[in-house]
C-alpha cells in the first residue's frame, strides 16, 4: 500500500469516527475541539464519499473528476480557513477539511498515463547502444 493511499484510509477513518462521534457521542474526547452541528456531519458524509471514491478509482482518473476535486478541494480550502478566520469554525474541523483538500488538491494534480510515457520517452538518460 502506497503512501497516499495510507493517508487516503486513515483519513477516511478518522472523518467517519468524527461523523458517528459527533452523531451518536457528542461528549467524546474526540469531540471537544469539534463541531456537533448537523451541517457538519452532511460535510463529513460528503467527504467521506469523495474519499471512498479516491480509493476505488484507479489513478488515471477522468478529467472531469479531476476538475470536481481541484475546484471541491479550492472550495474547501478557502471556506475553512475563512471560517477559522472568523472563529466560526472549530479547531479539529478546519484541521481536517485543510488536509482533506490538500489531498483533493495531490489528486487532482496527477498525470495522466499517455502523458508519463510522453515525458519519459523524451527525457531519458540512458545511452542509447
Amino acid at each position: 500500500m502506497g503512501v497516499k493511499r495510507l493517508l487516503i484510509v486513515i483519513t477516511t477513518l478518522l472523518v467517519c469516527a468524527m461523523l458517528f462521534s459527533g452523531l451518536y457521542q457528542p461528549d467524546t474526547p474526540l469531540m471537544w475541539l469539534a463541531s456537533t452541528s448537523i451541517y457538519y456531519a452532511y460535510m463529513r458524509a460528503a467527504l467521506i464519499v469523495v474519499l471512498v471514491t479516491l480509493l476505488v478509482t484507479s489513478p488515471p482518473r477522468s478529467g472531469y473528476f479531476r476538475l470536481f476535486l481541484a475546484a471541491f478541494a479550492s472550495a474547501l480550502a478557502i471556506s475553512a480557513i475563512h471560517l477559522s478566520y472568523w472563529y466560526a469554525i472549530s479547531l479539529l474541523d478546519a484541521v481536517i477539511f485543510i488536509e482533506v483538500a490538500i489531498i483533493f488538491m495531490i489528486e487532482s494534480l496527477e498525470a495522466s498515463a499517455d502523458d508519463v510515457k510522453k515525458i519519459s520517452f523524451s527525457y531519458t538518460l540512458a545511452k542509447k547502444k
